[in-house]
């Protein structure tokens, strides 16, 4: 077995038990090349010492115990990310698998996830930048928009009495209607940007209620799109995710399925699946998604032609917070079934555990 695992890239490394028992005292019997090049320093150079004179600094620390656990108990286990120091000040990121062998051995491999680290690390600072950037222009955009608005009404009532031409009469709509609209664009926008800063919130809280809420909160735009919206559901849906989190889900998913559809229904469907959480399905019967944007339509800021209704339509971060919702709380979300003659979304969030 180790002539294999000289020229493995894997860094490999065996410990046999001492015969004092004393986990300090196992013996390294074997290292291969990649783990004097992982631990940037001679690790066959310890082959035959004691842990505790090799490799001091691990004494005491949960990897020491997770090697105790495989020598002594016979316990596989595996540890993700782990940093370690390099002599050069450097500190390092590995995956670690330490397994028994034999009757009196254990190994442990490990693979340098160092750059896998820095990628996701810049990923979530650049991540976070923007979320700030968002959240706070957006805010400064507010305080113009509400003098904007002001000055609209004030000039609403001082013309009120004052016959105005058809083509200003024209003018005065669209800058209220741009008005509206910038207002929508910048609340969507903060929505978006406070789920990345909001800390994760336990909780418990029922679907089949809070189905009925939003059903209540959306029944204007529901009745103006000649929408009836129904459920099915039993009588206790309780989901491990806060009211905010869920609703947030909800009130996109359903509102989007009323925007695309007219003059027909809407429903919204939840069942338990054998893993024990809860399946919320959507079903609209609008004109359906493309099945290449089946996916995209939950990234930010997707927008497309052939499934975009009117220019009051936002950025396209509904869906993606959605999305982004779900991912925090253990859910997911997708397209189940799209056609020309509707379009299912499927949810599964976890049930709520005492």
């Amino acid at each position: 077995m180790y002539n294999i695992m000289d020229k493995c890239p894997v860094g490999f490394i065996v410990w046999e038990k001492d015969p004092s028992g004393k986990p300090e005292d196992m013996n390294l019997i074997y290292a291969n090349e990649a783990a004097d090049t992982m631990a940037g320093e001679p690790v066959t150079i310890h082959i035959g010492k004691h842990l505790k004179d090799a490799f001091p600094l691990l004494l005491g620390t949960p990897l020491y115990d997770n090697y105790k656990k495989a020598m002594f108990d016979r316990e596989a286990s595996n540890i993700y990310m782990l940093p370690y120091p390099h002599p050069n000040n450097m500190l390092e990121y590995y995956d670690v698998h330490i397994f028994p062998i034999e009757t009196y051995c254990m190994a442990v491999s490990y693979i340098n996830k160092t750059k896998e680290f820095s990628v996701a690390k810049e990923l979530e600072e650049s991540n976070e930048w923007l979320n700030n950037f968002a959240y706070y222009v957006s805010h400064d955009l507010r305080e113009p928009l509400r003098t904007i608005s002001g000055m609209l009404a004030l000039l609403r009532i001082d013309l009120a009495e004052k016959d105005l031409s058809d083509k200003a009469e024209i003018y005065m709509s669209l800058i209220e209607e741009a008005s509206l609209r910038l207002g929508g664009l910048i609340r969507e926008t903060l929505s978006y940007a406070k789920l990345g800063t909001r800390n994760r919130s336990e909780g418990r809280t029922d679907l089949s209620t809070l189905i009925e809420e939003v059903f209540r909160d959306l029944g204007e735009m529901a009745k103006d799109n000649n929408i009836i919206l129904k459920k099915s559901s039993q009588k206790e849906a309780n989901v491990g995710a806060s009211y905010t989190e869920v609703y947030t889900v909800l009130q996109n998913l359903i509102s989007n399925a009323i925007k695309y559809s007219k003059d027909s229904e809407v429903n919204v469907n939840v069942t338990k699946n054998k893993g024990g959480a809860f399946e919320l399905r959507v079903i609209d019967h609008g004109r359906g998604i493309p099945e290449e944007f089946q996916e995209k339509i939950f990234e930010p800021f997707f927008r497309h032609n052939g499934i975009k209704l009117s220019v009051s339509d936002g950025f396209g971060l509904g869906l993606s917070s959605v999305k982004r919702v779900l991912s925090r709380i253990g859910g997911t979300v997708k397209v189940e079934a799209s056609s020309e003659k509707g379009t299912t979304v499927l949810v599964i969030i976890p049930e709520f555990k005492v």
